[in-house]
């Protein structure tokens, strides 16, 4: 297991980055409190988010140490919304997987999904499916840009 997670560390260092597009838009969304809601260890995700650049774009990052409740269950996002201040009514949850999506809808967020891991077929939960991370990001600052002008 120590070889695996030392590898992993290696892999990270070396070959990870982010999808095309996404620190831009995340970038365009800097008036928003963002919040990072994951499975993954803690030690795994701030590696992950230093490396690729993205870690100054969230004001919280939930991670699985950080909860007792794994998803599906809710626990990890109502953990993320009430660190970035947030009720869970006014998030909105990008996910990849359906137990991701089970997890934010349970939690009451509206969840939408990019199909980079899973076929849309499998992403049923979520309101809206994107081809790409960057494109759903974009939606996501449309939505609350409309919000708040109306």
């Amino acid at each position: 297991l120590q070889r695996k997670r030392a590898a992993f560390r290696n892999l990270v260092a070396r070959e990870l980055r982010p999808f095309e597009g996404v620190r831009e838009e995340l970038s365009a969304l800097d008036s928003l409190p963002l919040g990072l809601a994951t499975a993954s260890p803690r030690r795994e995700t701030e590696l992950m988010l230093r490396v690729m650049g993205l870690r100054e774009l969230f004001r919280a990052t939930v991670t699985g140490d950080d909860v007792r409740n794994p998803k599906p269950h809710p626990e990890t996002y109502l953990t993320a919304a009430r660190r970035i201040g947030v009720e869970p009514g006014d998030c909105v949850a990008l996910e990849d997987s359906p137990v991701g999506l089970r997890s934010a809808v349970q939690a009451g967020l509206t969840a939408i999904a990019v199909a980079n891991t899973y076929p849309p077929e499998k992403l049923v939960e979520a309101q809206k499916v994107f081809a790409t991370t960057a494109e759903a990001i974009r939606w996501i600052g449309q939505r609350f840009a409309a919000a708040g002008s109306g």
